[in-house]
């Protein structure tokens, strides 16, 4: 038996053979009586080093060890907020806190893709940390998605609330300066900030655009 290195919750797997009985010890008070054993979901407090005895029928005895290294935990990335893209455009995905290397995939199949990323229809995203440690490579697990919502331009209202509130529209995030921003029939929608932007504003039926005091602004492309 010699030194192995597993990654945080990977299943320590020992085996000892020579018929007899069996006496393993090892770190974090573990002990066990069976020739092969297995401890899932290992994390630090499970590294170090490995002992079993083997007692023969006949009362003769051998002792052999193993050194277990668990690597520390990869915390997974923390992504960026979700956002809107115009048809036909590309965007590169944020991520921060992997010291290894960020590998993107889409959330649908978890297929691995590339930055940019141009989809063509709303799709969701999420990001993994890999690294490698004491010779091998581990992955954290999936960050949260990402959601890429797909915009022709046009954001509309989907009820009364906060321009600010992603909710309120019905690409899912707040319009940007390169937006055409229906507020639909009988929908009041509110501003709270100063940095509300729009391309081109348009009110349908009833619809009411309100400030909330005389610091919100909004600011449209040309004016």
């Amino acid at each position: 038996m010699g030194a192995d290195t597993l990654c945080h919750n990977s299943t320590i797997n020992l085996t000892a053979t020579g018929g007899g009985t069996y006496l393993w010890s090892g770190p974090n008070t573990f002990s066990s009586t069976s020739a092969n054993v297995n401890i899932p979901n290992a994390t630090d407090i499970n590294s170090g080093t490995y002992v079993v005895i083997v007692t023969s029928p006949t009362g003769c005895t051998a002792t052999g060890s193993a050194v277990v290294l668990i690597n520390s935990i990869i915390n997974a990335p923390v992504v960026q907020s979700d956002t809107t893209l115009t048809l036909g455009n590309a965007i590169t995905l944020t991520a921060t806190g992997c010291t290894g290397t960020l590998k993107w995939f889409k959330a649908s199949d978890s297929t691995v893709v590339t930055m940019p990323v141009s989809p063509t229809t709303t799709t969701s995203y999420f990001a993994q940390c890999e690294t490698t440690t004491n010779g091998i490579t581990c992955v954290s697990a999936n960050s949260t998605n990402v959601k890429v919502a797909i915009s022709n331009g046009i954001v509309i209202s989907i009820k009364t609330g906060n321009w600010e509130d992603p909710t309120t529209w019905d690409t899912g995030t707040v319009p940007s300066a390169t937006d055409h921003v229906i507020i639909d029939s009988t929908h009041v929608v509110t501003i709270t900030t100063n940095t509300a932007t729009a391309k081109k504003l348009e009110y349908r039926t009833n619809a009411t655009l309100n400030f909330a005091d005389s610091t919100a602004k909004l600011t449209v492309a040309g004016l």
